[in-house]
């Protein structure tokens, strides 16, 4: 699993399953923007090798003013949508 903390987490949805549609990987699944419980909306995408991209826009970055140390504590609270 990575996570990735991103600016527009929309474009990066649309960028990344163009990419996908339009490259050798048109399997790969892409799920769509989901706003989680605890403040961010998350893209997840699951590389054909099984790893899970977790792209992450906060939408308040000053409660979440270090994302990346909270996000261990986040992992088991993910909801799929």
């Amino acid at each position: 699993m990575l996570h990735v903390t991103v600016e527009d987490v929309h474009a990066c949805h649309t960028h990344i399953s163009t990419v996908l549609r339009d490259g050798d990987f048109p399997k790969a699944p892409v799920q769509s923007a989901c706003r989680q419980e605890y403040g961010a909306t998350v893209v997840f995408v699951h590389d054909p090798s099984g790893v899970l991209f977790l792209l992450f826009q906060w939408g308040d970055r000053a409660a979440a003013s270090n994302p990346r140390a909270e996000s261990r504590d986040l992992r088991l609270s993910i909801r799929r949508c």
